[in-house]
């Protein structure tokens, strides 16, 4: 490393987290030219929640400056200069990773399957005693019938200046 690399360190003011062990690479997002010290700072341990954190129902906050991130660096590596372009506080949230149980996720996938057989059906049925019966006129005896969409689709046919659907033998 040389004494003229430069580590540009941007930290935003509020970091949730939800690992106990934080890293300096969690909370801060950082750049130099010297990507191997950058990656080594990246995994430098910043704090560790204790496991007595886990078991609370409320969140953890911890308040952290700039100047602890900065000394943690400088223990490491005393030549780099390091310029903050961030918050000069940071509150680090630890946040425990919910876990939904296995079961809940297949009742709703069940709930969901029901649901929509069933919907699917009510269309089908209500599609079939409504829109299924085509009314058509019989010119030659003067009476109205019905008739499916099978015989609509199979036997338009067209005649002057208006159109028939002529059923086969029906």
């Amino acid at each position: 490393m040389s004494a003229k690399d430069t580590l540009y360190l941007k930290i935003d003011q509020n970091i949730v987290v939800t690992d106990r062990r934080v890293t300096i690479g969690d909370v801060a997002k950082m750049e130099c030219t010297d990507q191997a010290a950058l990656r080594q700072i990246k995994q430098k341990k910043l704090y560790s929640f204790h496991a007595e954190d886990e078991k609370k129902k409320k969140n953890t906050l911890v308040v952290f400056s700039v100047l602890k991130v900065i000394e943690l660096i400088h223990e490491d590596y005393p030549n780099l200069d390091i310029s903050n372009e961030g918050e000069s506080d940071f509150i680090v949230e630890y946040v425990k990773t919910p876990e939904k149980p296995v079961w809940m996720n297949r009742l709703k996938t069940v709930i969901l399957c029901i649901l929509i057989f069933f919907g699917a059906s009510f269309t089908i049925m209500a599609f079939n005693r409504c829109f299924c019966k085509v009314l058509q006129t019989d010119h030659r005896n003067g009476i109205k019938r019905y008739h499916g969409v099978r015989n609509l689709l199979q036997y338009w046919t067209c005649s002057g200046n208006h159109c028939l659907f002529q059923s086969c033998g029906a």
